[in-house]
């Protein structure tokens, strides 16, 4: 008896109906579109860089989502896929949270005046319990991780961006929160983590997950580390955050972690990381939080 044959889609045997093409089995709802992502099933479909698509979706890719016309022959393609004429960069502005071209200039959400593409404004996190939510998945995600934020002298609160403005000094620039420490006669008496309303779901988490890596130093009396090692620590959680998404989004922000030219961030990240990669991400925890130092 033969062994059954195993989905490219999800690496798991398949019994039943079985769909075969491009050289490979595949359960029948694991054989999706690339472009709308639906089962292709029977019949007729089309590839695009040897991946499925639908015939109509192949028709659809042919033509820029921004003017609805037939693509030239040279033609940019986003982060997401999506397909326009060169003309239009530099003729409409990029969402800020996620790149794509605002052809309609975007819109506005939570009292602030950051214009975000139609996708972010869907998913902006603008009510206190959602944040609180995602706020607390974000904990007992590092939890999982082993990165354990001890619970009740931790407050939480969503505020505009004014508010956050305030708080930092300045500029919001590529601030999604801040955290603060309460001492009372000398002592850590609480932390406060305030979040800024309005950004959109998956960013929202990754922010809060930033955040609570800068409370946990705090909790285990870790003060002293340079800015580029504190904010490379925290950014090296929510880069590890992202990728355990395992979405588009997930890896989109990932990639803009990595990319981040500033040298407190974006240069603090990569040396953690580099780091984390040498001893092992638990390893490295455990020396940040023995010897309240980054490790060399």
């Amino acid at each position: 008896m033969s062994a059954a044959p195993r989905c490219a889609g999800c690496q798991q045997p398949i019994y039943g109906t079985i769909v075969d093409a491009l050289s490979a089995s595949w359960h029948p709802r694991h054989f999706v579109c690339v472009h709308c992502q639906l089962p292709i099933g029977e019949g007729q479909f089309s590839t695009d860089s040897g991946r499925p698509l639908h015939d109509r979706c192949a028709a659809e890719m042919l033509i820029c989502t921004v003017c609805h016309s037939p693509l030239p022959e040279r033609f940019l393609v986003d982060y997401w896929g999506n397909r326009y004429c060169p003309a239009h960069e530099g003729r409409y502005p990029h969402c800020p949270y996620c790149y794509r071209l605002m052809a309609g200039g975007g819109a506005t959400a939570g009292g602030d005046s950051v214009r975000r593409c139609a996708v972010c404004l869907s998913s902006a996190v603008l009510n206190d319990a959602e944040a609180a939510r995602l706020f607390a998945a974000a904990r007992t995600w590092l939890h999982q991780e082993g990165v354990l934020v001890r619970e009740g002298s931790v407050g939480f609160e969503l505020i505009g961006r004014r508010d956050l403005e305030r708080l930092l000094g300045g500029s919001v620039g590529r601030h999604f929160g801040i955290t603060r420490g309460h001492r009372v006669g000398g002592r850590l008496a609480r932390i406060t983590v305030s979040m800024v309303r309005g950004l959109p779901r998956a960013l929202f988490a990754g922010a809060c997950v930033h955040e609570l890596g800068h409370v946990w130093l705090r909790q285990h009396g870790i003060d002293r580390l340079a800015s580029s090692d504190e904010e490379g620590y925290c950014e090296l959680l929510a880069w590890r955050y992202f990728g355990a998404c395992g979405t588009p989004e997930g890896r989109y922000h990932q990639q803009r972690i990595e990319e981040v030219p500033d040298p407190v961030y974006g240069g603090g990240f990569r040396q953690v990381r580099r780091l984390c990669e040498r001893v092992g991400f638990g390893q490295l925890v455990n020396l940040l939080a023995y010897h309240k130092q980054m490790p060399r």
